[in-house]
């Protein structure tokens, strides 16, 4: 009997699926980033120099998560927009951020021009996501994140 069930198992050991302790790469990348807002709470907008920072008090359990929105944002004539290096605090100020990462800020439209309310939600296209894999706030790449038609 216990010559049975031992042949039986190796000839339906190759059909049985192998279980890992380890994720495999594909799907730690695909799991890893997450919209700011599905992790992270109390958002708010810090300076720090001539920059400006989001920080999150809290994401997935890792308090003062920041990232410099400088490297992820642009002023266009007013409007707000993901840029890579974009700079956007040289030329916007009095900038917070709601619950919904919805960022707003008083910005330039250019010389001679007055300034206006811009918004932008930082959620868009997942340009600005938190990588749960290695407790950070990030800019995505914008090509890869924000594509455009053409």
């Amino acid at each position: 009997m216990k010559a049975t069930i031992t042949t039986l198992f190796l000839a339906l050991a190759p059909a049985l699926p192998i279980i890992s302790a380890q994720p495999s790469q594909k799907r730690q990348s695909d799991s890893a980033n997450f919209p700011i807002t599905e992790f992270c709470t109390g958002l708010s907008i810090t300076p720090d120099g001539t920059n400006r920072h989001l920080h999150a008090q809290n994401c997935a359990g890792n308090p003062g998560v920041t990232v410099d929105l400088d490297s992820c944002i642009g002023n266009f004539g007013g409007s707000l927009a993901f840029a890579t290096n974009g700079h956007y605090s040289g030329t916007c100020d009095d900038c917070t951020v709601n619950e919904d990462a919805v960022m707003s800020c008083l910005c330039g439209q250019g010389a001679g021009k007055d300034f206006i309310v811009a918004r932008i939600d930082l959620t868009d296209c997942q340009f600005l996501w938190y990588d749960l894999l290695n407790g950070v706030l990030k800019c995505e790449d914008l090509e890869r994140a924000c594509p455009t038609s053409g």
